[in-house]
């Protein structure tokens, strides 16, 4: 009689799956899209509001095609940006899917290992460092790239309408924290299972 799959662990590949399928899928599709799409959006923090800004809420045209809405937060919005701006928007997004692919790649054979009943598989430890780093070089990374493709967006607005470019350079370094406890969860359990490897080795040796 063969023994049933727990629930546990069909949910589990059933996620990392679908997480190396956004980045399969889902990278070539969203380039694809900001390479061919009619406009480009992009959301960002300006810091207090100031007079130069305009008007609280309202719309300001940069260009034909282009403009800005202040309210705190600056909206920009280019009709037909070039390819070189269009990626550099992406470039973050990009970032954090093709991130969760390599990590859910990954995980996918420690959990496959884990249900055969060989947690301790030679790769097991090095896959969960290399997601540990995965996760923590992306969470570096992100903010910085980010604050670059919210500089470029403006500039690319302000100059087309004859406005001064004055959005500086600056990642939102907050936003690491949250991922900060999975890059150190990944770390120890690199360690434990490397441990588990190592006492295994000990233990046939034994035998």
């Amino acid at each position: 009689m063969s023994r049933r799959t727990p629930l546990s662990f069909i949910a589990a590949r059933g996620l990392l799956g679908v997480g190396v399928l956004s980045a399969v899928l889902g990278i070539p599709l969203a380039i694809v899209q900001a390479l061919t799409g009619q406009d480009l959006r992009r959301d960002f923090y300006t810091g207090f509001f100031s007079e130069a800004n305009g008007i609280p809420g309202e719309v300001i045209p940069a260009a034909p095609g282009a403009s800005f809405r202040w309210n705190g937060n600056a909206e920009v919005i280019i009709d037909d940006p070039t390819t070189r701006l269009a990626l550099t928007n992406l470039a973050p997004d990009i970032l954090v899917v093709l991130a969760v692919g390599i990590a859910a790649w990954l995980l996918l054979f420690v959990v496959v290992d884990v249900q055969r009943a060989i947690p301790f598989e030679v790769n097991a430890a090095r896959r969960l460092r290399i997601c540990s780093v995965v996760v923590l070089v992306t969470a570096l990374a992100h903010p910085m790239l980010s604050s670059w493709a919210d500089v470029a967006v403006y500039d690319a607005a302000a100059e087309a309408g004859g406005m001064m470019s004055g959005l500086g350079w600056k990642p939102d370094w907050l936003s690491v924290v949250p991922w900060l406890l999975p890059a150190a969860l990944l770390a120890a359990f690199a360690r434990a299972f490397g441990e588990g490897r190592r006492l295994a080795d000990e233990t046939a040796g034994l035998v």
